[in-house]
């Protein structure tokens, strides 16, 4: 468990800024008042009060927008939409300057917008169920949306609009509700069964709803309000459908600019994935609360998504699902120039029939292009990652990655199905700097152990006496690994290695240096034991013996896995004996020093890594094996064939 000091000292640098509640920016006006001055700009409608408390608006054609003087809905009060079909929008602006306060109820069996630059709230009495609506501070030019382009806009010397609800909000089957303006936010219930909720911040949000799907939604300007943002601490359910909590804000002028503390569930159901997206520019994105696209159904988990340009912070109890109870686990994004996953957060990714996918400061070695890298990731303690196949099938993918410092104490499992299937995939890598002291299990009972890489930018393999905070092992491909100095290496006890079984591979952007090692022996029991480094692998001793029971090896300098950071750039291999006995060996480089000792195994394989031609030296090592010796493209001193050296 990380100390209380450790925990702020990375807070510190994680967060940057200190979130600013919400109670301070909710304003709501409470005055209830029936609709007044009602002016019908294009279409027909009619108007009819039954009586004193209800209001019903009769939509005689498909498209209908009304200027109001004032729209507000009492806590008794009534006001009921008729139109043409599910599918009809009716505009309602209000051009008097007061905000509108919806206490009572509103209902319609087609799409209502309700458009107010002073204001939206929606009372924890308030009941709304129509088939779609859009509540905004923004305005929308009257020919735009008569033709459909749903592009909504500040209006100039309009103030600080918010739109807040804290009712209950519900649409049909595949619709849609979006709050926007330069604040938004939900702290009731909102509900939009396979279609899609949107809370945004900005001064121009774009809406498609020309699809047959789910609709396109979009923040298209920046909000230039230090009170800008988006927040939910309700329930907002989309099941089959998605929710998208989205700011951009004008940089630096709010601190976070989404933040869910509520409950998100946009559960995948048959033939329908979940999505979850939030999203922020200019500030920061913090979840404390719940997200679910999770499955009870044949489909697979869905996706999340949660993204910032600034600090993305996991924490306190905040759980996000993407299981499949019957499928495949779905996928997890947590991206942002810093990512932070604190507490007791916990991220789920399992499936019947396969591990999912949760990708953490970046994608595999931060190399797609798609997927944003973090410059710092840093994962604490008591924080779950979990990406299992849970019957029949391989385990997931998990990547933890930063551009330059990750800290990682967290706990990984990747493990195959019980019934069938091999262990899954994990990295934990920092380009510059890693500290690893954490767990990682891509176990399987019934197949292959999946594979763990690191990937630091210089490697130290030595005797783990000689540092007291050097790695511990507590199972398969379950490992706890030490300190790194504060500029570059990362020591590795020989030890830790020693204990590890499955696929490892040690990959270093630079160097890998065997040093120090316990009477001059390192025994690997790994399945496939990889080490690539960017420039050299270096054994500091020629008397240094590597053995493994069985397990394959493989060292490759210069090694295109492992991009080089500088430095001479020849990949000059210099090892000295090796064992694996019916495992094979492979010797990669540009300049492959054999010093002495023996190099024995079930086939040999020399030859070049990163270029054309190998040179190098065989001043007195014996290649021992009973199998075949493959040179590739092999120069210098080295045999040419099995006879040669016999």
């Amino acid at each position: 468990m990380i100390s209380k000091k450790l925990k702020s000292a990375i807070s510190l640098v994680i967060r940057g800024r200190w979130v600013l509640p919400s109670a301070l920016i909710i304003m709501p006006n409470l005055s209830g008042a029936a609709l007044n001055g009602e002016s019908i700009v294009s279409g027909q409608a009619t108007f009819f009060r039954p009586d004193a408390n209800t209001t019903i608006i009769t939509q005689l054609s498909d498209k209908l927008i009304i200027n109001f003087d004032s729209f507000s809905i009492g806590l008794n009060e009534t006001v009921q939409f008729v139109q043409p079909s599910s599918s009809s929008f009716a505009l309602n602006r209000v051009t008097g300057g007061s905000s509108s306060s919806i206490l009572g109820q509103l209902s319609a069996n087609g799409n209502i917008f309700l458009v107010n630059s002073a204001g939206v709230f929606f009372a924890p009495s308030a009941k709304i169920d129509v088939s779609g609506i859009i509540a905004t501070t923004l305005d929308i030019v009257n020919q735009d949306f008569l033709q459909n382009n749903f592009e909504f806009t500040k209006v100039n010397g309009s103030g600080f609009g918010k739109v807040i609800n804290e009712g209950e909000i519900k649409v049909l089957d595949g619709g849609f509700v979006v709050l926007a303006g330069d604040y938004s936010e939900n702290s009731g219930l909102i509900q939009a069964k396979l279609g899609t909720v949107a809370l945004a911040s900005g001064s121009r949000v774009s809406l498609d709803l020309s699809g047959d799907g789910l609709i396109q939604f979009a923040v298209d300007q920046a909000s230039v309000d230090a009170l800008a943002g988006v927040n939910n601490l309700g329930q907002i359910t989309a099941n089959g459908g998605q929710v998208i909590m989205t700011a951009k804000v004008a940089n630096d002028l709010a601190s976070t600019v989404v933040q869910n503390s509520g409950t998100i569930s946009a559960e995948s159901i048959v033939e329908h994935e979940g999505n979850i997206f939030l999203s922020g520019s200019g500030g920061d994105v913090i979840n404390t609360g719940a997200l679910s696209v999770a499955s009870l159904t044949e489909a697979n988990g869905g996706s999340i998504t949660v993204q910032s340009d600034s600090t993305t912070l996991i924490q306190e109890n905040s759980v996000l699902t993407a299981d499949s109870t019957n499928g495949t686990g779905g996928n997890i994004k947590i991206l942002g120039e810093r990512v932070g996953l604190f507490d007791q957060a916990s991220l789920a990714a399992s499936g019947a029939t396969g591990g999912g996918e949760i990708l953490i400061g970046g994608d595999r070695a931060g190399l797609n292009a798609n997927v944003q890298n973090a410059k710092r990731t840093a994962i604490t303690s008591e924080v779950s990652i979990t990406a299992d196949a849970t019957d029949s099938g391989n385990g997931g993918k998990v990547i933890v990655w930063a551009d330059e410092n990750t800290h990682f104490e967290g706990n990984i499992s990747a493990k195959g199905g019980d019934n069938a299937g091999d262990g899954g995939f994990v990295e934990v890598s920092g380009k510059e700097n890693l500290f690893f002291d954490g767990v990682v299990d891509t176990s399987s009972l019934t197949g292959e152990v999946g594979t763990l890489l690191l990937d630091p930018r210089d490697i130290i393999i030595s005797n783990g006496a000689a540092g007291a905070d050097d790695a511990q092992v507590t199972g398969d491909n379950t490992s706890l690994f030490g300190d790194v100095d504060t500029v570059t290496d990362f020591t590795i006890a020989e030890q830790t290695l020693e204990g590890l079984t499955g696929t490892v591979i040690l990959q270093a952007d630079r160097d890998i240096i065997f040093q120090d090692l316990a009477d001059n022996n390192l025994n690997l029991y790994g399945g496939f034991l990889v080490f690539q480094a960017g420039e050299d692998i270096t054994f500091n001793d020629v008397n240094d013996v590597v053995t493994t029971a069985g397990s394959s090896i493989h060292f490759e300098a210069d090694s295109p896995h492992a991009p080089t950071l500088g430095g001479d750039n020849i990949g000059t291999l210099s090892i000295g004996s090796i064992n694996t006995g019916s495992g094979g060996v492979t010797l990669l480089g540009q300049d492959i020093n054999l010093t002495g000792g023996t190099i024995t195994g079930n086939g040999i394989t020399i030859g070049e890594a990163n270029t054309a031609g190998t040179d190098g030296q065989n001043t007195g090592a014996v290649l021992d094996t009973a199998n075949q010796i493959t040179f590739n493209n092999a120069t210098g001193a080295f045999p040419k064939s099995r006879q040669d050296i016999l």
